[in-house]
Order: structure tokens, then C-alpha cells, then sequence
């Protein structure tokens, strides 16, 4: 019988025991990214697909290059996205190396606006850019387009 009751003693004290232990997991806390770390992860998504001629780009002379980069959903306009980022990148070289003139004049009842620039190798057209180069990549489930530019001034 002692032993019977050694058995059911420590068996009562072993249940008791393990029904007062709580428990110690932490529940993890769901990860809210920065919109920082959000830009830095499609970056590096886009960076794998960069084909090396938008890496690389060779400048010439009377001859301004840029590597437009988008991503979107619709293919389209990843595309146009892609033209844009790269007309706008040889805008600014071309704010920083020429001077702008811009005219508003009335012909026929119509308001004609006019916007040149004029650079030291003569005046610049920016109409006169043209498509060098385009890729498309799917990142995921989004379009991935790079698009080189290139705008001759001569």
C-alpha cells in the first residue's frame, strides 16, 4: 500500500504541477514593412532582371542616352512608364547643359506654345528621342520594363 500511495502522490502532484505551468510562447506579431523596405525589396527583385546594355549605358558624342525602369501590373503600362523614367532622366541632363526658351504666341485665335533648348552644339528637340532598346521581364506577378532612350542633338 505505501507504495500504491507514493505512486498516486507523485502522479496528483505531477498533474497539479504541469496544470499550473502557463504558457511561455510568445505569439509572433504579424512583420509591417516601411514603405522603405518595401521599395528596397522591388529593387532588388528588378536589380536580378537589369539587362547590361540599360546597366552600361555607352554615351556618345552629340548624344544622350538614359535607362527608364517600371514595374506594373498591366504590360502596357510598364512599358510607357519605362519611356517616361528615361525622357525624364535626359530632361534633367539636358536642364543642368542647356538653356531653355519657351514662347506662348496667338495665331488664328490659338494659343501656340512653343519650348526649345539650346545647348553649346546647337539647338535640341526633345520629339526626336528614340527607343534604343526595350526589354520586358515578369518579376512575380508584375511587368518589369526597361527601356533605353537615346535623343541626338546635333
Amino acid at each position: 500500500m505505501n507504495i500504491f500511495y507514493k505512486v498516486t502522490l507523485f502522479l496528483f502532484v505531477y498533474i497539479f504541477l504541469n496544470g499550473c505551468v502557463t504558457n511561455t510562447e510568445v505569439a509572433e506579431k504579424p512583420i509591417i514593412q516601411s514603405r522603405e523596405a518595401i521599395v528596397e525589396k522591388e529593387k532588388e527583385d528588378m536589380i536580378w532582371a537589369m539587362p547590361t546594355w540599360c546597366e552600361n549605358l555607352k554615351q556618345e558624342p552629340f548624344q544622350i542616352k538614359a535607362c527608364g525602369i517600371a514595374k506594373s501590373s498591366n504590360l502596357q503600362t510598364s512599358r510607357t512608364r519605362s519611356e517616361l523614367d528615361a525622357r525624364k532622366q535626359i530632361t534633367k541632363i539636358l536642364n543642368n547643359q542647356c538653356n531653355s526658351s519657351e514662347q506662348e504666341e496667338t495665331v488664328d485665335g490659338k494659343s501656340v506654345f512653343k519650348s526649345s533648348l539650346s545647348c553649346e552644339t546647337g539647338d535640341v528637340n526633345v520629339k526626336n528621342v528614340i527607343v534604343i532598346n526595350r526589354k520586358t521581364e515578369r518579376v512575380n506577378l508584375e511587368f518589369v520594363t526597361f527601356t533605353v532612350l537615346s535623343l541626338s542633338y546635333r
